[in-house]
């Protein structure tokens, strides 16, 4: 919610949110669905957590049409 009170006032603002969201993907999901300039960082979730993470949220992102 408090990304979105900066991209209202800054629609073209170019945004990497950190991780992918995690317990957030739904959250990060419509934010980037709502403002293109906004993408997700998975780096982290090939090294920290089991594959079936990354693979999931990626799944997520692709099925949401985010995968550009």
């Amino acid at each position: 919610m408090l990304l979105r009170s900066v991209l209202k006032q800054h629609p073209h603002l170019r945004m990497v949110l950190q991780h992918a969201g995690f317990e957030y993907m739904e959250e990060t999901v419509a934010l980037m669905n709502d403002y293109p300039g906004v993408y997700a960082d998975m780096s982290v979730l090939n090294s920290v957590g089991p594959r079936s993470l990354h693979d999931a949220s990626l799944r997520k992102l692709v099925n949401a049409g985010l995968a550009d």
